[in-house]
């Protein structure tokens, strides 16, 4: 899971973070890298694809307060 501060959005430190994953994932023997990001979630989005993520399946998820 990765998500940052409203006040630290917009600096870079997404893309710093993730990059900073993938260079470990790489070594350790990881073949892909699956995530998951809400659909509203623009600039998340187009982070993840300026990283050439790919969109594989859309799921629903439902919530309910108790």
């Amino acid at each position: 899971y990765l998500g940052l501060s409203p006040t630290v959005r917009g600096k870079g430190l997404g893309r710093a973070l993730l990059s900073h994953g993938l260079g470990m994932a790489r070594p350790a023997g990881a073949a892909d890298v699956v995530l998951a990001v809400d659909a509203k979630n623009r600039p998340a989005i187009a982070l993840y694809e300026s990283m050439r993520f790919v969109t594989q399946v859309r799921k629903s998820a439902w919530m309910r307060e108790v």
